[in-house]
C-alpha cells in the first residue's frame, strides 16, 4: 500500500492511500497513550511513519506536557504490531507508562490517512 501524496491541510499532514482498506474489511480500533519522555524527540513522526508504513489510519498527538495520544484504526495484525513499537519508542524517547484500549468503531469515525495533530491540554 502506497501513499499518493504528502500534503498540509490546516496546518496537520495528511496522507492519502488509495487501497482495499476503504472497502470496509475487518479493521479495530485502538486509543494509546504513553507517557515519558516522549516529546520533543520526533515520537509523534515516528508513530506517523510506522503506521503509513503498516496501512494503520488515525492520528498522533501531544498531551499535556508528558504524553502523547494515538488512533489506531487497522487490520487487527497490523494495529497490534504498531502498538508494540509504540510501547518500545523510538530510541531516543523514554517511555515510562503505555495503554493501549479497544476503541468502539463507531466512535471514531471515519479516518483518512494519519495524521499529526495540534497539542492538546490535559483532559481535552
Amino acid at each position: 500500500m502506497q501513499p499518493l501524496v504528502d500534503q498540509p491541510r490546516g496546518g496537520v499532514w495528511v496522507v492519502d492511500f488509495q487501497d482495499e482498506f476503504s472497502q470496509r474489511e475487518h479493521v479495530v480500533a485502538r486509543r494509546v497513550l504513553v507517557t515519558g519522555h516522549v516529546q520533543g524527540v520526533g515520537f509523534r513522526r515516528f508513530v506517523q511513519m510506522k503506521a503509513l508504513a503498516m496501512g494503520v489510519r488515525g492520528f498522533v498527538r501531544n498531551v499535556g506536557l508528558e504524553s502523547v495520544e494515538a488512533l489506531l484504526v487497522g487490520k487487527p495484525s497490523a494495529v497490534e504490531a504498531l502498538c508494540g513499537l509504540i510501547e518500545q519508542g523510538p530510541p531516543w524517547a523514554r517511555v515510562e507508562r503505555f495503554e493501549c484500549r479497544e476503541v468502539p468503531l463507531e466512535a471514531v469515525g471515519e479516518q483518512e490517512g494519519f495524521r499529526v495533530l495540534p497539542t492538546v491540554g490535559e483532559g481535552e
